[in-house]
Formats: structure tokens, C-alpha cells, sequence
């Protein structure tokens, strides 16, 4: 599928946004789609990762001591940290948006 800049506007991209992806494209290569599939992985991954350290923390804090819950609460914090800020979190909501909406 073509995608054009007239389908990421009106899948909710801002001229801003656009901008930001061509620079990507410019400065790595690769096509559009690829970019927006890999945008919208990056979010899947990084939701999954959270919920898997939510459990981990949950079990945690059912079975574990204080300091387990003290030590294993602030490792999961600089990892959540470490994941979305790895992310252009706004610009892979829009992927994974367009991409279900239209691929």
C-alpha cells in the first residue's frame, strides 16, 4: 500500500510529525510503511513489557520482603523509564493507529 502524506494527516499526524518521520527516512533510509510498522512494534513492545513488570511487581509484593519490594519496585521503575523513553511514544500511538485503521 502507498501511504502519503494526505493519509497520515488525516490519520491524525500534525505537519510536525511528518516532518520528524521524513528526517527519519532521510537520515536511516527505508520506506514509510516500514517505519510506521516498526513505530507501531516499538508501542506493542513496550506495552507488553510493562504489563509483565506489573505482574512481576504484583507477585512481588504478595510473596516478597520489604526489601524485595523496595529493590524490585525501583529496578522496574528505571527499566519502564529506560523503555518509554526509548520511544517516541506520540508518533507510535499515530502508527499503530493508522495501521490498524488501515492496513
Amino acid at each position: 500500500m502507498a501511504i502519503n502524506e494526505n493519509d497520515l494527516h488525516k490519520a491524525g499526524f500534525t505537519s510536525k510529525d511528518i516532518a520528524r518521520i521524513q528526517r527519519t527516512l532521510a537520515h536511516h533510509g527505508g520506506t514509510l510503511e516500514e517505519l510506521l510498522t516498526t513505530l507501531s512494534n516499538r508501542l506493542r513492545a513496550a506495552t507488553w513489557i510493562t504489563s509483565v513488570l506489573t505482574l512481576v511487581y504484583i507477585f512481588t509484593v504478595v510473596a516478597g520482603n520489604r526489601t524485595h519490594i523496595l529493590t524490585g519496585g525501583l529496578a522496574i521503575l528505571i527499566t519502564l523509564l529506560i523503555v518509554w523513553g526509548a520511544i517516541p511514544v506520540s508518533l507510535s500511538r499515530k502508527a499503530r493507529r493508522f495501521r490498524k485503521l488501515n492496513l
